[in-house]
């Protein structure tokens, strides 16, 4: 009835995304105000059990100055991007593609012109690995490497890292048991 549908526009729901319709191309993502929308890998397998994720009280306090935990978001893909010094122009596309804010442009090289220009260097604590990267270089002077990252041993339970929030290591927390 027309009451009821004029009730519905009231409630707050959940976005659905009609993934038969969907295109993925990220514009919800890019254009939404609170960066709600997050797009992961298709077939993103984890390598721990959901025990793994399980933390007593005191493992999800707040690490103090001289705690020995440490934020470290390690790329969860087992790939990180390469650049080759040569043939980058030092556009700064990269740097405004990428989500993690792992790309700093510094100095380099430029052998074509003999002037120095800037060149991405990477964090790969912060890289996830999501090729955004790569994807958007004019140039194709970026490319993916498979990770020196091999084991749990560095990864962290951690979806986005913010100002304030509680992380735990996983090699510690798994310890502790």
């Amino acid at each position: 009835s027309r009451a009821q549908l004029d009730e519905m526009k009231h409630v707050i729901r959940r976005p659905g995304v009609d993934v038969g319709h969907c295109l993925f191309c990220g514009n919800c993502m890019e254009y939404c105000p609170t960066d709600a929308w997050n797009f992961t890998q298709e077939f993103e397998l984890a390598d721990y059990t959901r025990e793994d994720l399980y933390y007593s009280a005191p493992e999800l306090k707040m690490p103090d100055e001289e705690s020995d935990k440490k934020i470290v978001l390690v790329n969860r893909i087992g790939e990180e991007p390469i650049v080759e010094v040569d043939v980058c122009i030092g556009c700064r596309k990269c740097e405004r593609e990428c989500p993690t804010r792992c790309i700093d442009m510094v100095d380099g090289p430029n052998l074509r012109k003999g002037k120095p220009i800037v060149i991405p260097e990477f964090d790969y604590t912060k890289c996830i690995g999501c090729q955004q990267c790569v994807d958007v270089c004019p140039v194709d002077c970026l490319h993916m490497e498979e990770s020196e990252h091999k084991s749990m041993q560095d990864f962290v339970h951690i979806d986005r890292v913010t100002a304030g929030t509680p992380v735990v290591l996983l090699e510690e927390a798994v310890a502790k048991r």
